[in-house]
């Protein structure tokens, strides 16, 4: 359009709405034009110094006009899973070429850097030729799997130099999905291997009354009240090295009780002690492995039919990972300290109902194979169980006795997000049901 034109924009009865159509002009510059328009109201202003003698409604509105001269060229965002091994941008040119059209592109971390360079893609970095006619090409980028979730992450593919053609869009953003299972994988079957440790000992307490007094082993010896040297000297030498005895052994192997004298219908213990198990397990072609130590302290008030008390642990576990081909190796720790409030009740003399809950909060560390450091997010777990225990029918000495060990476990886990690692959050629940029949039968010889 020339410069200083005019014209009207009519609005229909009751319309608030108008088009204004502009029509530009072929030339041979190879450029953008800005070009304003101004609204005015159609009466005179009351001033000369007003430009064209209209009243002006508003700010003037500038629009561009984009030249079409020539072709351009311009990157299309991508986005692949982790684990797909390629991303391809896709360039392309707004309009084929009846010439060769060449372009550099090169990759670039983003701002602020998500993906890394080397340790979730290679660099990339060349040259594309267009050949006439041809209007897309494909750059290949070759993502590196892990096994870790470190959530949505990013890089650029930058696109410079162009010949014959301009750039319109030079930038290109791909997009890396992960859906790698740990941490999440193993935080689920650490934190259920702790809650089925609790729920172990608890139910090997409930089997038995508080007994009056001071019992206590150490690495599977019976720790007596006779003199030292004569009685204990398979503790003592354990205890001070004279045999050798692992850290598990020694966790494992240890507890201990304590109840003072009373006369009261209502007793109190103390009570401690060691588990020790392990894991193994497979998921998403993952492979783990791991190993969990618990010590458990506890405090508990019991009457003839009630038992009440809470156990304060503190676990901590160590183990690997494994994955298929290149996705990597690595190791995983995780410690964790809870609370666990119990209680139980006797329905009858030999059968009962318990539940018991409980939180723990921690941390956890994986480091991969390679890897310059370790990530170490803070990690919790809640659970809760119940279950019944005992003889449901008695026989006597000659009809038939069921017993039974049932239980109900749920476990949630959760770790917390830290820089290269997402968070992760499972839960897992089991339901066991135990019956146990027994019936005597005579033998021809009495």
């Amino acid at each position: 359009p020339g410069n200083g034109k005019k014209g009207a924009v009519k609005f229909s009865e009751g319309g608030q709405k108008a088009t204004l159509t502009l029509i530009g002009r072929p030339d041979s510059d190879k450029a953008d034009r800005p070009v304003a328009i101004a609204f005015g109201t159609g009466k005179r202003a009351p001033s000369s110094n007003v430009a064209g003698g209209i009243m002006p409604v508003g700010d003037p509105l500038t629009v561009t006009i984009v030249d079409g001269d020539d072709a351009a060229l311009w990157v299309a965002d991508a986005t692949v899973n982790e684990d797909a091994g390629l991303l391809r941008f896709s360039v392309h040119l707004s309009a084929p070429v009846q010439e060769v059209v060449l372009v550099s592109y090169r990759t670039r971390e983003s701002t602020p850097v998500s993906a890394q360079e080397g340790r979730d893609y290679e660099r990339a970095s060349g040259q594309l030729i267009f050949q006439p006619g041809q209007s897309s090409k494909q750059v290949p980028i070759t993502i590196i799997n892990d096994l870790h979730d470190e959530g949505r992450e990013t890089f650029e593919l930058v696109l410079s130099n162009p010949r014959k053609v301009r750039i319109a869009d030079g930038v290109g953003v791909g997009a890396i999905i992960n859906n790698d299972p740990l941490p999440g994988a193993w935080l689920v079957r650490f934190g259920r291997t702790v809650a089925q440790q609790v729920v172990d000992a608890l139910q090997a307490r409930f089997t038995v009354s508080p007994q009056e007094g001071l019992t206590v082993m150490v690495a599977g010896e019976d720790l007596t009240s006779e003199p030292m040297l004569v009685e204990n000297e398979g503790v003592l030498s354990k205890v001070l090295g004279f045999e050798s005895v692992t850290v598990q052994q020694m966790v494992e192997g240890s507890a201990f009780s304590f109840s003072p004298p009373t006369d009261a219908p209502a007793r109190f213990s103390l009570w401690g002690q060691g588990v020790v198990s392990s894991f193994r397990g497979v998921q998403d072609s993952v492979v783990l492995d791991g190993n969990v130590s618990t010590a458990l302290l506890g405090a508990e008030w019991s009457t003839q039919r009630l038992r009440a008390g809470a156990a304060l642990s503190h676990s901590w576990g160590s183990g690997s990972y494994a994955g298929e081909g290149d996705s990597g190796d690595g190791d995983l720790s995780s410690s964790l300290t809870g609370l666990f409030p119990y209680g139980r009740y006797a329905l009858t003399p030999r059968l009962g109902v318990w539940a018991v809950a409980g939180y723990g909060w921690g941390s956890l560390s994986l480091t991969p194979d390679g890897a310059d450091g370790e990530y170490k997010p803070g990690a919790n777990l809640t659970m809760a169980a119940v279950g019944m225990d005992g003889l449901l029918l008695d026989g006597g000495a000659e009809g038939l006795s069921l017993t039974t060990t049932t239980d109900l476990l749920m476990v949630k886990t959760a770790s917390a997000k830290v820089e290269g690692l997402e968070s992760s959050e499972g839960s897992v629940s089991r339901l066991r049901l135990g019956l146990v029949g027994a019936r005597p039968f005579p033998l021809s010889n009495g």
